[in-house]
């Protein structure tokens, strides 16, 4: 929700001190500058309680004009077939209703569902009440099952039909699946993708839905990921992006320097042109405030410069090429959580790279790259 216009020119006038404002922020004897995209933080707990849950939706409410609800830890298989959300795990109902229902005002939602595992290896792991598990017989089922694109397109539907989203991305990084599992399981998915979105545009025909391409990925083979990308573009609606371009030394050569000024010019908008027709949206992005260190295998060095350069690299290409939205998982470093539970996880080492990619550090206090965000905060939208 906007701020009121007064507040938004003294902040810029606070702001020009440190450099936070850019020319274009103020025109003299004109309007002030709009954005087109909706600004969206997700409700990751700094903590893992559901203190930490609120103390994020208190971040959304204030930070932010759309809640991002991201759920890519598994499916409940079995119940989705029979398409009966009130046997789904307990405490994933009692997440769904709740969030569901503490949408700020005046927010928009943007849901993301996938049935990709996190690996993104293989089809998305089974999700009971003790956490997400590999069981028979969905272990062992590709995405073309006929009982899997079911209970897929069920799940979908629960999902929306729960949070009335304002955007939809039914698959998760989709080329960076294709990239790491094989061809024949990932053309299985492609099966699955399409009968999703036939359903959901059938079904929801003014619902944006869409799947989100990895940047990364895209950057590992170029040739080979446009000539991807373009098979999936007539299953979805917009150009939906996901950017972390901070782990991948190929484009740092020591491998220990996280330095977006390293990053092309073109970054985000090589992908958007790809199908320039399309609406563009960066669907997740992120980049440290400190240095990544194990068990993440490199050591990164960064700091909060680079993650304000970033940001503001992302926010001049999201007006330049009109995005719908800008969304940002983690609003809070998760310091608290990793020591008290994630740095024992399986996935221990990938998660240790978003750790310390919040607008607030671990202590809730508000990092630099937070005011870039609110000067945008502050624009109206159009």
């Amino acid at each position: 929700m906007n701020r009121q216009r007064a507040s938004f020119f003294l902040l810029c006038l606070v702001l020009l001190s440190v450099g936070a404002c850019t020319e274009e922020t103020i025109i003299e004897g004109g309007a002030p500058p709009t954005r087109s995209y909706a600004l969206g933080l997700g409700y990751f707990p700094h903590d893992g309680t559901p203190a930490g849950v609120l103390a994020a939706l208190d971040v959304i409410g204030k930070d932010a004009d759309m809640l991002v609800a991201h759920f890519d830890a598994g499916i409940p298989w079995d119940a989705a077939l029979a398409d009966d959300f009130d046997a789904y795990p307990k405490n994933f109902r009692d997440e769904v209703i709740g969030i569901a229902g503490a949408v700020p005002a005046g927010h928009e939602v943007y849901l993301a569902v996938t049935p990709i595992a996190f690996q993104r290896d293989r089809l998305a792991p089974t999700l009971t009440d003790a956490g997400p598990v590999f069981q028979a017989p969905w272990d062992a089922r590709r995405f073309d099952h006929p009982d899997v694109i079911t209970a897929y397109t069920n799940h979908c539907h629960i999902m929306i039909d729960a949070f009335r989203p304002d955007y939809v991305a039914f698959g998760v990084e989709v080329n960076l699946f294709a990239l790491l599992a094989a061809d024949s399981l990932y053309q299985s998915y492609r099966v699955l993708a399409d009968s999703v979105y036939a359903d959901l545009k059938a079904s929801y025909p003014a619902l944006p839905v869409f799947q989100t391409i990895q940047a990364d990925a895209y950057y590992v083979d170029v040739l080979a990921q446009r000539a991807l990308i373009q098979q999936l573009l007539p299953g979805t609606d917009y150009v939906a992006v996901s950017a972390y371009p901070y782990g991948n030394a190929f484009r740092y050569p020591d491998g220990s320097r996280a330095d977006p000024a390293l990053l092309p010019a073109s970054f985000f908008s090589a992908i958007r042109d790809l199908a320039p027709s399309k609406p563009f949206a960066i669907a997740e992005t992120g980049w440290p405030a400190e240095t990544i260190a194990a068990p993440y295998p490199i050591e990164i060095l960064s700091g909060t410069l680079y993650q304000q350069q970033y940001l503001s690299f992302v926010l001049d290409e999201s007006d330049r090429l009109e995005a719908q939205f800008v969304s940002l998982l983690i609003s809070r470093d998760y310091d608290v959580f990793w020591e008290s539970t994630l740095k024992n996880h399986p996935d221990a080492a990938t998660l240790r790279l978003w750790r310390d990619i919040g607008l607030y550090d671990g202590d809730g206090v508000a990092r630099p790259a937070l005011a870039r965000w609110n000067v945008r905060l502050d624009r109206e939208r159009r």
